[in-house]
């Protein structure tokens, strides 16, 4: 009896070994072949330990099964499609509004005919009865003025044709403002709400032939009770200096889409830093970018002429190199500019000489143009060309605000590239606050380092600089070895393009900062920029089917491994 039972058992043994062999067989083949082979040798020590690991990773990986990316593309495409709706809907609502029959009559249409027809009739206001047609003007203005919801206009334009009353419009939006003087003021008359959009840091007012004398008896009979009557007596003070002075609500916008780094930074280092305020440059670029700076020194260039300072030698010089530039294929659909540092003379002999060698068509694809700063204020072109004039070791320095404001606006026009061409040595100058010697020290001290990048692997077990966790900076590493060109801050830079690898690590800072992070990274991706998300634990578990999943996601943005 005793028999039969061990039997049984020994049966029940036998088949509970065959049924976990073939489970095991399944999920672990080489496990059960290692145990077949040494049955009396457990071949593995720490095998729950193992198991249990195995099992948190299966089940890691399980919870990352969505693609964090893909969703996150998804996302953005409907945000695209979101905005598009928004301003389509928002479009043919204000369309509809504006040429409805209530708004749009018979009537007004002709009021409307009549005006553009007094205007054209107008021309530059001369001749014998100029004044009479500007009467007519202003009243065919006045007749059809509520027909037209919004009305954009220079300013000398809304003094001379609109019969000024107090509150006539619900909001006035000044643009530029920093370069509109006193004779701007009365349009804070014309509505309770006032937008003024401007840069103290950019050109102001000239009011060159203004009489200063004037201005002060005039603040003496009309504003003598104004505590700021002073202020008023300035003929470079702009609309905005003044807003800022009287009325709260500034708004500063640091996010710089113009630009590349480089170029903008000199903009930082002159205007903005000073005042504790950075400009962020948010435009992106890939690696076969132009070379931001190209100071050029001439160390033959001379100056003619006293009040009308022309450089033949600089003059001569950004002609030829602007003409290799429409030649060369790197450059093409690109637009150029240029910009003189000193007076309009130069730009007016640039300008003479460039006609005679650049074909019309070329001119006119290229947005081909020459000025000082004030005539570059709110432009911009893809190539800038500064010609400094200035010759010989003797300087007066350039320190007043005036000449910050100038050299801040000519030296931020470019968004690729910025040519400087100077006749002045750069160790002539020796007063750091002269902007001829702050523009020379920056072009000078920036021109071919090019992008910092990660020269070398770092260790794996050791947290070093710039990284932030060692999850970066072993990721940083893998792509490292894999080829590809990364910058410290975790930046996979292709020919034409760049990505932003964020590693989020083990560390949950709430809904709230997520969603922060999230709006910041929509903002940036509106300027251009891409992002692909990584995840530690992920990386932790699996790390080759990790990187393959963001080598192919770089692959589609088209960035590879440097040849």
């Amino acid at each position: 009896h005793r028999r039969i039972e061990r039997l049984h058992e020994v049966r029940r043994r036998t088949t509970r070994r065959d049924d976990l062999g073939a489970r095991l067989g399944r999920a672990a083949p080489r496990l059960r072949a290692a145990i077949e082979r040494s049955p009396h040798d457990w071949p593995l020590a720490g095998f729950t330990q193992a198991w249990e690991w195995a099992a948190a990773g299966t089940w890691v990986l399980a919870q990352g099964v969505t693609d964090v990316n893909a969703v996150q593309s998804e996302i953005g495409l409907t945000e695209n499609r979101i905005r598009s709706e928004v301003e389509r809907l928002a479009a043919t609502r204000a369309w509809r509004h504006a040429v409805s029959p209530d708004r749009l009559t018979g009537q007004a249409r002709a009021n409307l005919e009549h005006y553009a027809y007094l205007v054209r009739r107008l021309g530059k206001g001369t001749g014998r009865y100029a004044a009479q047609r500007r009467v007519e003007v202003r009243q065919a203005m006045d007749r059809c003025r509520p027909a037209v919801p919004v009305w954009i206009m220079p300013i000398y334009r809304i003094a001379e044709q609109l019969r000024i009353r107090r509150d006539m419009f619900d909001v006035v939006i000044v643009d530029e403002a920093s370069q509109a003087g006193l004779e701007a003021t009365f349009l804070q008359y014309l509505a309770p709400r006032l937008v003024v959009i401007g840069d103290d840091k950019q050109v102001s007012p000239s009011a060159v032939g203004v009489d200063q004398q004037r201005l002060r008896d005039l603040a003496g009979q009309y504003l003598a009770d104004d505590p700021y009557r002073s202020a008023w007596q300035d003929p470079q003070r702009s609309l905005f200096d003044e807003a800022k002075m009287r009325f709260q609500g500034l708004i500063t916008l640091t996010e710089h889409r113009r630009c590349v780094p480089e170029i903008i930074a000199f903009a930082n280092r002159v205007a903005y830093e000073p005042d504790g305020i950075r400009l962020v440059p948010v435009r992106q670029y890939g690696a076969d970018r132009l070379e931001p700076l190209r100071p050029v020194y001439l160390p033959d260039g001379y100056v003619t002429g006293t009040t009308n300072k022309v450089n033949p030698v600089e003059v001569a010089a950004i002609v030829d190199q602007l003409e290799k530039c429409v030649a060369d294929p790197r450059y093409d659909g690109l637009t150029f500019g240029v910009i003189s540092l000193l007076g309009p003379a130069q730009a007016k002999a640039i300008e003479k000489r460039l006609l005679e060698r650049i074909a019309p068509e070329d001119w006119a694809a290229r947005r081909l143009q020459c000025g000082d700063s004030a005539d570059f204020q709110g432009a911009e072109r893809d190539v800038m060309f500064l010609s400094m004039v200035a010759a010989g070791p003797t300087q007066v320095p350039l320190t007043r605000d005036v000449y910050v404001q100038r050299y801040n606006v000519a030296a931020s026009r470019a968004r690729d590239q910025l040519w400087l061409f100077h006749s002045v040595p750069q160790d002539a100058l020796d007063n750091p606050e002269d902007m001829r010697f702050q523009l020379l020290d920056h072009c000078y001290g920036l021109a071919g380092r090019g992008e910092p990048v990660l020269s070398g692997v770092a260790p794996e077990d050791r947290l070093v600089e710039p990284f932030g966790s060692l999850f970066e900076q072993r990721l940083a590493n893998q792509l490292l070895r894999r080829g590809y060109t990364v910058t410290p801050d975790l930046v996979v830079v292709g020919a034409r393009g760049r990505v932003r690898v964020v590693c989020e690590g083990d560390t949950w800072d709430g809904p709230a900062a997520y969603e922060r992070d999230l709006a910041r990274q929509r903002d940036l991706e509106r300027c251009g920029w891409r992002f692909l998300r990584v995840r530690e634990s992920s990386f932790l578990v699996a790390p080759t089917a990790v990187l393959g999943q963001l080598t192919t996601a770089l692959a589609e943005h088209d960035i590879h491994p440097a040849p």
